[in-house]
């Protein structure tokens, strides 16, 4: 429930801490245990509390801070303080609102897909979806005029060792929320209409990075290019500041748009396969044609694009054979460089109603559900199984010789082309 302050109240809005340096989630080097590898340190910021901040500045921020800052945060007084986190993040959240409380803090508020969970129940209040435009009004009754994006500069680095920079790279988010309803995201329950981001917010944030020497974009959005029209535009924005770019989306979606994609800086993309059964994309409402990889691996190699194929292992039929026999398939099909998780249940899915009535949970701690662990009951493999499954797989799967480090050349050539252009 929603407080009524009688003025402006005072909120801080934070990310979970870390605890220590090394406290981050590498977004590629997790899947690939050779080196040389790329790697992108995932908390160099929190977009989501960027964007909060950009938008209603008369909140604070503070973005995965040490135990320490935290509490010499909180012991300056808040009427309020808030919590952006992912389920895998609640025991330090928890942590944290237990701290807060103990200083006095008047009300505790839970945000993003963490908000979601039942444990996030030591909240008073939840935000589900991106609130920007709700939270300015109802707390400090102001209307946004459109959505502003925030400066999002991260690095890709290359790691052999040592660990150096190869480039400065900006995020961007063009839409949020997603259309498709596949069972295992919880992007349904959290923003189930898809919204874009205005152009104009999309140019000033480009320009500025134009402005501070930034030549290669990350596209965060869940499914780049589900508004056509709004898509193109942004790839031509990109395309007319000579910027390099990389994005995430649908197969279909990929080969539908790839001549004009490429041909205007596209230099990676990523996409769900997910299962390379049929029975298995019906199940969990992917319904994909993977008939039509080797076409987008055709095409992806003759554009010099490098690929990032998404699958997950540990689906309700699966054996640890069935599993050994779909990552032959899947390494055959010959993309760069794969993201392999573990088949995870998050609340407000139907996964988790699913996995929770008819197998049910192993494992209730939410440091667990990272999609690195099996938490349920599986029926053919157990959990030490499947973590061996995982760590085998991705050392199968992105052998340096045979897959990533060509792809990775080619995307270093066109780093540095960009760079001289």
């Amino acid at each position: 429930m929603l407080r009524r302050f009688s003025s402006k109240p005072k909120v801080l809005i934070c990310s979970s801490y870390m605890k220590d340096k090394k406290d981050f989630f590498d977004t590629f080097a997790v899947n690939t245990p050779y080196r040389p590898h790329l790697s992108y340190q995932s908390r160099a910021y929190s977009a989501a509390l960027r964007f909060l901040k950009t938008n209603i500045p008369d909140i604070e921020i503070i973005e995965y801070p040490s135990w320490s800052d935290y509490i010499k945060k909180i012991n300056e007084g808040w009427d309020v303080v808030g919590f952006s986190f992912l389920h895998f993040e609640m025991n330090e959240i928890i942590k944290m609102a237990e701290e807060a409380k103990k200083r006095g803090v008047r009300e505790i508020w839970a945000g993003s897909y963490g908000a979601l969970s039942p444990q996030a129940s030591f909240a008073d209040k939840r935000w589900i979806g991106y609130c920007e435009g709700e939270l300015s009004r109802k707390v400090f009754n102001e209307e946004l005029e459109y959505i502003r994006h925030p400066l999002l500069v991260n690095h890709i680095r290359m790691d052999m060792p040592p660990s150096l920079k190869v480039a400065r790279i900006g995020g961007l988010y063009t839409q949020r929320g997603c259309p498709y309803r596949c069972i295992f995201c919880q992007t349904p329950g959290y923003a189930p209409k898809p919204s874009r981001i205005p152009l104009e917010s999309i140019a000033r944030v480009l320009s500025h990075y134009k402005k501070i020497g930034i030549k290669i974009v990350a596209i965060h959005d869940e499914t780049f290019g589900i508004f056509p029209e709004h898509s193109r535009k942004v790839v031509e924005m990109l395309s007319s500041l000579g910027m390099r770019w990389s994005a995430g989306s649908r197969i279909d979606k990929i080969l539908e748009n790839l001549d004009y994609w490429s041909a205007n800086g596209l230099m990676m993309v990523g996409f769900g396969i997910e299962s390379l059964r049929n029975v298995t994309q019906s199940k969990i409402l992917k319904q994909i044609n993977t008939d039509s990889l080797p076409e987008l691996r055709k095409r992806t190699k003759q554009k010099k694009i490098a690929t990032t194929a998404y699958y997950m292992i540990g689906y309700e039929d699966d054996t640890i054979e069935s599993i050994c026999e779909d990552l032959i398939m899947l390494r055959g099909k010959g993309f760069d460089s794969h993201q392999l998780t573990v088949n995870t249940p998050f609340p407000s899915t139907l996964q988790w109603d699913y996995i929770k009535s008819v197998f049910g949970l192993i494992d209730y701690d939410p440091a667990h559900y990272d999609t690195r662990h099996l938490v349920w009951n599986h029926p053919n493999i157990s959990a030490a199984q499947m973590g061996y499954m995982l760590r085998a797989g991705c050392a199968y799967l992105n052998r340096p010789l045979s897959s990533y480090i060509p792809g990775i050349a080619r995307l270093l050539r066109k780093v540095n082309k960009t760079s001289k252009e």
